[in-house]
């Protein structure tokens, strides 16, 4: 479901442009040799970072050029809410509630699910040189109030008590549930 594949398949394609870029997956889970197994066959097993569990994502936001969403499905993402907040550029795929809170190409990027050439366009969009200089600036418009506004702790700890709720775990495992 999130789609984690895909996006490794889009890092090898911004490797090729970017070789020094780096990409850090946060969480744990089943499917996680599989990934650095894939990292590996692509040749950006040393771009990939593998965090596991983390609970101070809002540090990684910080240090990040551009946050990236490969899901196939999903609801309205908190990470998605804590990268805006963070004032951290986004791509992601455009499924469920996504597109509530990303405008494509005004408040983030919006890319088609499964497609690695989509969502390694717009990873490559975001760190080139004609990306806007005020985008972070823009970012957050104010029909997005409650994204700058939010305190991450609680939007984190609300995030926690709904997969609590919906059977998850606190842990952001990279379990694909298809």
């Amino acid at each position: 479901v999130k789609g984690h594949s895909y996006l490794l398949a889009a890092a090898g394609m911004v490797c090729k442009e970017y070789p020094e870029a780096v990409f850090m997956i946060a969480g744990r889970g089943e499917l996680e040799p599989d990934l650095k197994n894939q990292a590996a066959d692509l040749g950006i097993d040393k771009n990939v970072l593998f965090l596991g569990f983390r609970d101070d994502v809002h540090h990684l936001l910080q240090a990040m050029d551009v946050f990236a969403m490969s899901s196939l499905s999903e609801g309205l993402p908190v990470s998605i809410l804590e990268a805006m907040a963070s004032k951290t550029p986004v791509v992601s795929t455009d499924v469920g509630g996504i597109k509530e809170v990303i405008r494509h190409q005004e408040t983030g990027f919006l890319v088609r699910p499964k497609s690695p050439d989509s969502l390694a366009e717009g990873l490559i969009a975001c760190l080139g040189e004609d990306f806007p200089a005020n985008y972070c600036e823009r970012i957050v418009k104010p029909e997005l109030d409650v994204v700058d506004t939010a305190d991450t702790d609680a939007v984190r700890d609300a995030e926690e008590v709904t997969m609590s709720v919906d059977g998850g775990d606190d842990e952001g495992t990279l379990k694909e549930k298809v």
